[in-house]
């Protein structure tokens, strides 16, 4: 069928117990810089507890994972704390997000002035845990993104800066809006009412259940499942 991988967000909710020590709320207030330097020296200290895939237990996560199985597909995550990871990769438990305002691991509390969500997803490349997301996406014969729009944010730059791919496809809702026009052919077209009736859940989870309902109908009705004849039909 050819080589499939995903890339999906992490989940807030883990399932072992975070260290106080490993969440944002610990960190010192600073300029964003200082707190990036601040996390990753942190990131170093973390004794890793489990692979990336088993670590989060969210329901969006829960369903990305099990399509990404059941379709044979490569797992990534984009993380908040740890940026892009192998679903393999055995990392620390943490707490860290940048769609959770309000909360303790809300990571923009730490920064004194204007948060920059695409400044943090650069300062991630250099985690101890984090592959190189441009690689992956040219090593794979077919590449699905499925998060929200903060989570977009983190990776842009990576993404802005590939050559045109045809191997990549992007899911979310309303992603026309959020990320700049020269993306924009790569948008798988799911529409949130019609996957409702096919796939019932709730707005948090459409990426991940558009995702499932890709790898689970769309691609293994591409005649047999061939990456090429779903690349020549999408978008």
């Amino acid at each position: 069928m050819g080589s499939v991988a995903v890339l999906v967000p992490c989940s807030s909710k883990k399932n072992v117990e975070v260290p106080d020590m490993a969440r944002a709320a610990s960190l010192p207030r600073g300029p964003q810089s200082a707190v990036e330097r601040a996390w990753l020296e942190r990131l170093r200290g973390l004794a890793p507890a489990m692979p990336a895939t088993d670590l989060y237990g969210g329901r969006a996560f829960r369903i990305a994972r099990a399509a990404a199985r059941g379709a044979g597909a490569d797992l990534y995550i984009c993380s908040a704390g740890l940026g892009v990871v192998p679903g393999g990769r055995e990392v620390p438990a943490y707490g860290v997000s940048v769609s959770a305002p309000g909360s303790p691991d809300d990571i923009s509390a730490r920064v004194e002035g204007r948060f920059v969500v695409p400044n943090w997803g650069r300062a991630l490349t250099g985690s101890p845990y984090a592959v190189d997301l441009r690689a992956i996406v040219r090593e794979a014969d077919l590449f699905i993104v499925a998060m929200s729009g903060p989570y977009y944010e983190l990776i842009i730059d990576a993404l802005t800066s590939l050559p045109q791919l045809p191997q990549l496809r992007l899911v979310g809702h309303r992603l026309d809006r959020r990320l700049v026009p020269s993306l924009h052919r790569y948008i798988l077209p799911y529409e949130r009412k019609r996957l409702d009736e096919l796939h019932p859940g709730t707005g948090f989870d459409f990426p991940a259940r558009a995702l499932a309902h890709f790898l689970g109908a769309v691609l293994p009705g591409a005649l047999g499942g061939h990456v090429e004849h779903v690349l020549q039909r999408q978008p």
